[in-house]
């Protein structure tokens, strides 16, 4: 998908710098996923404590556990 963004020439500046590409549009595009990436991971951190997470060994032994039981 195309999108148009305005910025400042010293923005796009900076961003080049920051981001070691050579291109606006891969330099955009990498800040974006940056962007997503740690969005995503504050969300994590913000259930810390509130769910429980299974290590594997008891998450192989809850999916036999459901499986035996018919669900």
């Amino acid at each position: 998908m195309r999108t148009t963004v305005d910025l400042e020439d010293h923005t796009y500046d900076e961003l080049l710098k920051v981001t070691g590409e050579n291109s606006r549009p891969r330099a955009v595009r990498k800040a974006v996923e940056a962007f997503l990436r740690r969005e995503k991971l504050e969300r994590l951190r913000a259930l810390r404590g509130k769910v429980d997470i299974l290590e594997n060994d008891a998450l192989e032994q809850a999916e036999l556990e459901a499986l035996s039981a018919g669900g």
